[in-house]
């Protein structure tokens, strides 16, 4: 819109002359006469929590706040079949075990960047960049969930990925716990046991808490953690520093995560 009073001025001028915002309780409150609402706000981050912990808490967050609205507007009549698929897509996304490794691992070792390997992606424009690398991929964790409502085809599933993950990723060591409510046994796996022969023990109640627990009193401070689990619980432990993720079996729960990446297994 044009305002006369500006005529002739320059755009630092113009500036200087607008009045300032003003900050309340977090919100920020704009000076003048319309009638707009709206607002930014932090986002929520506990005392003691690490920048990449709260990331993990205010992602799963978001999806939350998309599985309410999904929910609020199904009710309504209001959720045509295009959009209910995004949104299954993006709450439960739906990959096969390649790319449910490929995604996660990729991103939880490559850490740093090196010049032994140039990124492929700009060679052809002539820039030789250093590529993200790690030389170590450390330890990673895996709890198999061996509750009552995991049928044994589900777990020959969990072992057949578990496989898998120590195939392509040749990790120093994979922590297995087989856990249900209580951590019934860990195993300890290189490259070199493959192919595995899991022996699964448990079949009680459900509680995501006890393999977190046990990573912290060994002293572990893993490269990731991956939960296998149906997802038929809701006890889970805090937001802990390292990534998680949770591979849900094909007819497993639709329950908000409160921390960590989710993928749905294809049938």
């Amino acid at each position: 819109l044009y305002n006369p009073k500006f005529r002739n001025m320059t755009t630092d001028n113009v500036y200087a002359k607008l009045p300032d915002p003003i900050e309340v309780k977090g919100h920020l409150v704009c000076q003048g006469h319309g009638e707009g609402c709206g607002g930014i706000m932090d986002a929520p981050q506990e005392k003691g929590q690490t920048a990449q912990q709260a990331a993990m808490v205010a992602e799963a967050h978001g999806k939350g706040l998309l599985a309410q609205a999904t929910a609020a507007a199904k009710s309504c009549g209001k959720l045509s079949p295009g959009l209910k698929q995004l949104v299954e897509e993006t709450l439960y996304p739906r990959l096969g075990w390649p790319d449910i490794l490929r995604r996660f691992m990729e991103h939880v070792t490559r850490d740093d960047y090196s010049w032994e390997s140039y990124d492929r992606r700009y060679i052809s424009g002539g820039l030789y960049l250093p590529d993200l690398w790690s030389t170590s991929l450390g330890s990673i964790v895996v709890a198999i969930d061996t509750s009552g409502s995991i049928n044994n085809k589900e777990l020959e599933t969990f072992g057949a990925i578990l496989s898998d993950i120590l195939e392509s990723t040749n990790p120093e060591v994979i922590y297995v716990i087989f856990c249900d409510d209580r951590v019934q046994k860990v195993e300890e796996y290189t490259k070199s046991d493959l192919p595995l022969k899991l022996e699964a023990r448990g079949r009680g109640g459900t509680d995501f808490r006890p393999p977190f627990e046990w990573v912290e009193r060994n002293g572990i401070t893993p490269t990731c953690f991956i939960y296998q689990t149906d997802l038929y619980c809701n006890d889970y432990p805090p937001v802990p520093e390292y990534p998680v993720m949770w591979v849900i079996s094909s007819n497993g729960a639709r329950n908000n995560i409160p921390f960590g990446e989710s993928i749905r297994l294809t049938r």
